[in-house]
C-alpha cells in the first residue's frame, strides 16, 4: 500500500525512484507492482509507473 499512497502523491516514478524513497528492495517491489497494475491501480509505460486517476 505504501507504493501506492506514493505513487498517487508524485506524477510518475521509476523503480530506482521507488527503490530509494521508499527503501524497499527491488525484489519485493516488482510482485506488489504487478499486483497493483493488475487491480488498475497504476499503470506502466515502460520503466515509468503513474496511479491511475
Amino acid at each position: 500500500m505504501l507504493v501506492y499512497l506514493y505513487l498517487a502523491t508524485v506524477d510518475e516514478a521509476t523503480i530506482s525512484d521507488l527503490q530509494s524513497t521508499l527503501g524497499v528492495k527491488q525484489l519485493a517491489l516488482f510482485p506488489t507492482l504487478d499486483t497493483l497494475e493488475g487491480e488498475g491501480l497504476i499503470e506502466r509505460d515502460g520503466e515509468t509507473f503513474t496511479a491511475v486517476s
